[in-house]
């Protein structure tokens, strides 16, 4: 997965050299930082094999914050997008909105205690990977 996430940051960014758009390269851009964040999450997985999960009160602290935020980030991108003008940028908000309701699930789910087996379905669920054995 992470070799894979890896090829395609590569391919894009040899695609970017060309796209003068902004809003098109903001995207390609942005696809290229999902890749290389995927690829990182992955990468951790494989490291985190048999490590013991210890509680993180700040940091279940500062989630909890984040999905406060991104709730109200979401109702605010979902509104933009019913009243904009232009179709294009309508569709570029809602998938900042999308974007954020995904980030606000996977937040609220780690909001708790995790342990190993909890975690990889997350990462499943969240980064569009086949399930085991698939």
């Amino acid at each position: 997965m992470k070799r894979l996430e890896l090829g395609h940051v590569e391919a894009l960014r040899t695609s970017l050299e060309g796209v003068e758009h902004p809003l098109a390269r903001a995207m390609l851009e942005s696809v290229v930082q999902d890749s290389l964040k995927h690829a990182a999450i992955a990468g951790a997985l494989v490291e985190t094999e048999g490590a013991a999960w210890g509680p993180a009160v700040n940091l279940r602290q500062n989630i909890k914050q984040h999905i406060r935020v991104e709730a109200q980030m979401v109702e605010r991108l979902a509104s933009m997008a019913g009243s904009v003008e232009d179709p294009r940028v309508g569709r570029f908000l809602a998938y900042l909105a999308e974007e954020e309701r995904r980030h606000h699930g996977l937040l609220t789910e780690l909001s708790g205690p995790l342990d190993m087996g909890e975690y990889l379905g997350l990462f499943q669920k969240y980064m569009v990977v086949p399930p085991e054995g698939g």
